[in-house]
């Protein structure tokens, strides 16, 4: 009797007479024995198809989750409840669905692959702005300032020599005090007392623009919202210096450069290119214009560019191991499109930049992946040991290090004690954290890996990174939902993230 009344039902409904189908499959389930579980679950499943074509949603979705109880391996139900959750604005539910109706589904569907990576982008976005705007900033390790500082070699704090000064500064004449004023920043800075320098040039600022030195304050302080992932701050602070009229063309070509850096972060990468453009055009001789754009014309494969640009940052005096070795890391990101052999040849003369300039962690780690990347892991594991003996305090060199020696040695728990430990020494290291997530997830252990993702979350200093750290976490989420009720598929592999 319920077959006939599921088969009256189905008629009903392909001639889109809706609302007598449910009456039909509501006919049938009243007369279905409770232990026929698959009879029950069509009969839920078709009854819910039935309500979604009339609007009823909160009815649709009970049936997909009494037709679930009756078989929780049923996929069309699967996939109706999670466009119905959907559009009810649950869409962790939703992509739990969607994920487990793939584990479960015979066929590869590439609608509901590409509907998953839909919801799980948009979830992660969500979760992103809520996030940031919660959370409390965090500032990195002293090593990981001081390399990010690296990048800015014309910043008025780093280039401070007791000396210098800008136009509004001579103006105010008052380059005397000490208490709260750029100079004790800039004697700090020299100190490596990072931690204690946004608090002086909070200071600085407060006193408004007649303060000595305070469009300088202004455009250090943005580097420190940048390190604490506060990217409006940095912004703000940046757009003041850059519309001041008296200011100098390079405290402005500075200040340029890091707002195409806070572009950069938030993935803008046109208008990273503008600013950029603008800081070279009003300081032609400022390296760090020059340099930054080369990296960015690397990134986007506008590799001529980025050679005219390199060679250009070395001849107006820019240090010259850091045109050499970016112009030569240029060439092996060109050369890989070409094959094995020309990108030999590249990595050769990269090698020959760290052998000119052997004081230079940076240039040893871009060797270093480089040949990780062609596959001489060993030959990696001594540049990265050489780098590090010059950097010792800088974790993430050692995070790259203890990483590729677990993939030689094939250890991988003696790699994760390595890394925790490593997160003991600077709980900080973003790169720890985002390294051990899917490590603990490929040896089974999903709430640890939830525990690392939440780690690197509240380090992350920029949009791009929390985002796709929460689409990690996001999914791994998912995966211990799913591993929960389904305990055979906990093995089976994350779905869904997008390449980067």
């Amino acid at each position: 009797m319920a077959e006939q009344k599921k088969t009256e039902g189905n008629a009903l409904f392909k001639s889109r007479n809706f609302e007598q189908a449910i009456l039909k499959y509501t006919e049938g389930l009243e007369c279905c024995p409770q232990d026929d579980k698959d009879t029950l679950a069509l009969l839920h499943q078709n009854r819910a198809a039935a309500y979604e074509a009339v609007g009823e949603m909160e009815r649709c979705l009970q049936d997909c989750d009494d037709a679930l109880a009756a078989n929780n391996r049923y996929v069309k139900a699967l996939v109706r409840r999670s466009r119905v959750l959907e559009k009810q604005g649950d869409l962790l539910g939703a992509l739990r669905d969607l994920t487990l109706s793939s584990f479960l589904g015979q066929n590869f569907c590439m609608d509901s692959f590409q509907r998953a990576q839909l919801l799980l982008m948009k979830l992660s976005s969500e979760r992103a702005a809520l996030f940031l705007c919660a959370r409390e900033p965090v500032m990195p390790s002293n090593s990981f300032i001081k390399s990010f500082f690296a990048l800015f070699t014309q910043d008025p704090m780093v280039n401070w020599n007791g000396t210098n000064c800008t136009e509004t500064t001579a103006a105010a004449g008052d380059t005397s005090r000490d208490d709260a004023s750029f100079v004790q920043a800039c004697r700090l800075y020299r100190e490596n007392r990072f931690k204690e320098i946004i608090g002086v040039l909070n200071e600085v600022v407060a006193r408004g623009s007649g303060e000595p030195y305070y469009f300088e304050a202004l455009s250090s302080r943005a580097i420190f919202h940048l390190l604490r992932g506060d990217t409006q701050r940095a912004l703000e602070d940046l757009n003041e210096v850059i519309k001041e009229p008296t200011i100098t063309p390079e405290l402005r070509s500075n200040a340029l450069i890091k707002r195409a850096t806070v572009y950069l972060f938030n993935d803008n990468f046109n208008e990273s290119r503008q600013a950029l453009d603008e800081a070279v055009s009003c300081c032609p001789k400022n390296p760090d214009a020059l340099l930054h754009r080369g990296q960015l014309s690397v990134f986007q494969e506008r590799f001529s560019d980025a050679v005219n640009d390199f060679d250009a940052a070395k001849d107006c005096g820019g240090e010259e191991s850091v045109s050499e070795m970016q112009k030569a890391f240029s060439q092996v990101r060109m050369k890989m499109r070409e094959g094995t052999t020309a990108m030999k040849s590249a990595i050769d003369q990269l090698i020959e930049c760290c052998e000119k300039y052997p004081d230079r962690p940076d240039a040893l780690v871009l060797c270093a992946q480089s040949l990780n990347v062609q596959g001489q892991k060993q030959k990696a594991a001594e540049l990265f040991r050489k780098s590090l003996e010059l950097d010792p305090e800088n974790v993430g060199i050692e995070v790259h290090l203890r990483i590729l020696e677990g993939d030689l040695n094939q250890d991988v728990e003696g790699t994760i004690e390595k890394l925790e430990a490593l997160g003991q020494k600077d709980p900080t290291c973003q790169l720890v954290f985002e390294t051990l997530g899917p490590m603990y997830l490929r040896q089974g252990e999903v709430k640890k890996a939830l525990g690392a993702f939440d780690r690197a979350l509240v380090v992350a200093y920029n949009q791009k990174e929390v985002k796709q750290l929460l689409m990690l976490k996001t999914m791994t989420e998912v995966h211990l939902m799913i591993s929960e009720q389904y305990p055979d598929l906990a093995k089976l592999p994350l779905q869904f993230l997008p390449q980067q």
